[in-house]
């Protein structure tokens, strides 16, 4: 069996057109924390890193082709594309005019259609510019957020957006966006549910230095903006009214709510429509538990405010008590604030009625005994993942990977059980800097990260099993060999690619026929 050295090898050095645009405070520098300097990950046993893509400039999200090929949000504007190891020279697309990067604004969310190789389908979720062009505006300017979908040119074969396929999901007027009225908790994430539908998440879009419960950003309402109705601060996110403190669920086509969700009001247009869960503060990751039906569970990273950062179990319609709760305990200030509506007093309610939830668990930021279960600490879940494929060892396998961005600098995973209640928190990684986004590949299965830190892309592999093992089934024979034999030539990152090398060829073969039986 080879080293681990041997095997976690490879760098590609590449470039981006943001790459010299000056990111003046790292995502979610609303905690007030410098970056952390960039250390070496210490993994579980037989795990170990293999970069995959550096130098990729303000990346922040990953979304993957079924055939294999990496999708790079940057969270200046622009989507690169990753192929066999290299990134291509044109990007799929370059929103920078229209975006606005600073602070924690920017490109933030990407997801494929699970019908990409067919349709080609590209989800943009993102903080518009209150003026188009560059350089953008200050980030204390309100503005709105927007999710678009462009569609790959034939010629391409989706690598390249044909920029007149735009089509707006979200946010083709300001009031019809998310709300953005401040620095800090813009959007987050889209995901495709296990139906088709679109989950969506986006932050309170207030402000995180005080107690905000309207009144501070008077531009962002009124003249062609939002409604008087949303300047309630933090407790937008307790207003069915509001898009802001929420994950969505909206249909594919048209962005409209659907009659299954929690608060439907019988039009599809209505903001109150396309609520699947309410009372979150930042939810910026989250990710659907595979197999867990239509349209699926979706554990939720929700960065915290002064105490407490959690990860929520979503089934739809649940109150995740912000800005009320934080953790599992009532947070400082808000209850005792007075806002125009929707206060605390209003949760289980006619007005308000989704049951109020705790997170499954939470991480105190200074005390490793408040938090959920106990002996450990951090500042901000910004990433989340579960790992199904056949190669994670026990007690890693079928779990959530969660992590925290800053000072926790650690990758755990969740254990629940058949009702998705608490189990068991095991430690992966610790080192692990700036993790910001988190996924699954669709041919290898292993976990792959993207650093904030570092501006890289990290594959996360077990290399203690036995290397050539490449249907998981324990044996190295005929089946992997012939698996190998039919990959042969270049290959983005598939099971037969043993040493990483985005080709299967001979060290693959002699690395197979080595562990033979």
């Amino acid at each position: 069996m080879r080293p681990i050295d041997s095997i976690i090898t490879g760098s590609k050095r590449l470039s981006s057109r943001s790459e010299g645009r000056l990111l003046c405070i790292p995502v979610l520098i609303a905690l007030h924390l410098g970056q952390l300097g960039a250390a070496q990950p210490n993994f579980a046993p037989g795990f170990g890193q293999q970069l995959i893509a550096a130098d990729l400039g303000q990346p922040v999200g990953i979304a993957f082709a079924p055939d294999g090929r990496i999708f790079v949000a940057d969270q200046a504007g622009a989507v690169r594309v990753i192929q066999f190891g290299e990134m291509l020279a044109q990007p799929f697309i370059d929103l920078g005019d229209e975006v606005n990067g600073q602070w924690d604004r920017g490109l933030l969310g990407i997801a494929l259609d699970p019908d990409f190789m067919t349709n080609r389908y590209v989800y943009l979720l993102y903080v518009v510019d209150p003026k188009f062009g560059e350089p953008d505006e200050n980030p204390q300017v309100g503005t709105f957020a927007r999710l678009a979908r462009y569609t790959g040119t034939i010629k391409s074969d989706g690598n390249v957006a044909d920029p007149n396929s735009r089509l707006v999901l979200i946010g083709e007027q300001p009031g019809d966006g998310f709300p953005v009225c401040d620095r800090s908790h813009a959007i987050g994430s889209v995901r495709i549910a296990a139906d088709g539908t679109l989950f969506v998440s986006a932050g309170d879009g207030a402000h995180f230095e005080t107690t905000d419960d309207g009144g501070l950003d008077p531009e962002c309402f009124g003249d062609g903006m939002f409604g008087e109705d949303e300047d309630i601060g933090a407790f937008r996110s307790q207003y069915l009214g509001s898009l802001a403190g929420k994950v969505l669920r909206i249909d594919a086509e048209t962005g409209m709510g659907l009659p299954s969700n929690p608060h439907w009001t019988g039009n599809g247009q209505d903001k109150q429509s396309k609520i699947w869960v309410n009372g979150l503060r930042n939810p910026y990751r989250f990710a659907i538990k595979p197999d867990s039906g239509l349209p699926g569970t979706i554990f939720i990273c929700d960065v915290g405010w002064n105490r407490y950062e959690e990860t929520n179990v979503a089934h739809g319609g649940e109150n995740f008590g912000w800005p009320c709760f934080e953790g599992k305990l009532p947070a400082p200030n808000y209850p005792d604030a007075d806002p125009a509506h929707s206060g605390c007093d209003t949760i289980q309610t006619p007005a308000n009625p989704g049951p109020l939830t705790e997170p499954v668990i939470n991480w105190h930021h200074s005390n490793p005994n408040l938090s959920f279960p106990p002996g450990y600490v951090g500042r901000a879940a910004t990433a989340g993942s579960f790992y199904t494929g056949p190669f994670y060892p026990p007690p890693f396998d079928n779990g959530f990977f969660v992590a925290d961005f800053v000072s926790g600098s650690w990758l755990k995973v969740l254990q629940v059980d058949e009702r998705d209640e608490f189990v068991a928190l095991h430690d992966f990684a610790s080192t692990i800097t700036g993790v910001i986004d988190l996924g699954a590949h669709p041919l290898n299965d292993d976990l792959y990260y993207v650093s904030r830190f570092t501006s890289s892309i990290y594959r996360i592999r077990y290399v203690d099993g036995v290397l050539g093992d490449i249907d998981g089934d324990g044996v190295v024979g005929v089946v992997d060999l012939l698996i190998l034999l039919g990959a042969w030539g270049a290959c983005d990152a598939c099971p037969a690619d043993i040493n990483g090398d985005f080709s299967v060829g001979v060290p693959d073969l002699l690395a197979l026929l080595g562990n033979w039986g």
